[in-house]
């Protein structure tokens, strides 16, 4: 039993060139893990019984700068390019990066849990979640068992906010 090779490229794409739009974006995510790896330094990492909260970035960092290298050297060895799919008009894309940035600005005003709630909020409404009430019921058992997760295992305690000591 043998199996057909999958045809890949486009009929319209150029020889030998690959697809732009994903150079970009692991060019930017190779640029972000340095920055995340560059922020942590300043940041007490613990030892490995008690990480501290500059462990995080700095790990989220290295896998940063691998997912991007690797799409990089990915794309630099293809053969043949190809084409980028159309443009959806779809918001859930764009409401899934704003709620990201609202999460990331608000997290040192909000403290982590809301933050947290907002963010994995919109982002279970983009990912497909109908109904506004289930979207929200997401976003906090998300945002509580997170900080849970932080706290009560990892020992690394998160910005807090007013609504933190009621958990």
């Amino acid at each position: 039993m043998t199996a057909e090779p999958l045809e890949t490229a486009s009929p319209s794409a150029p020889e030998g060139r690959g697809n732009r739009g994903r150079m970009i974006i692991s060019a930017v995510t190779v640029l972000g893990g340095f920055g995340l790896v560059a922020a942590s330094w300043g940041v007490e990492r613990g030892d490995l019984a008690h990480p501290g909260p500059g462990l995080y970035p700095l790990v989220v960092g290295v896998l940063a700068i691998l997912a991007g290298a690797t799409g990089l050297v990915e794309e630099r060895r293809s053969a043949t390019a190809v084409a980028s799919p159309p443009v959806s008009a779809d918001p859930k894309p764009w409401i899934f990066v704003a709620a990201m940035l609202v999460g990331i600005i608000a997290l040192p005003t909000l403290g982590y849990l809301m933050s947290a709630l907002i963010t994995g909020t919109a982002v279970s409404w983009a990912a497909g979640q109908r109904t506004w009430w289930k979207a929200l019921l997401t976003g906090a058992v998300l945002a509580v068992v997170s900080s849970l997760i932080f706290r009560d295992l990892l020992d690394v305690y998160l910005p807090a906010s007013v609504l933190d000591e009621l958990i």
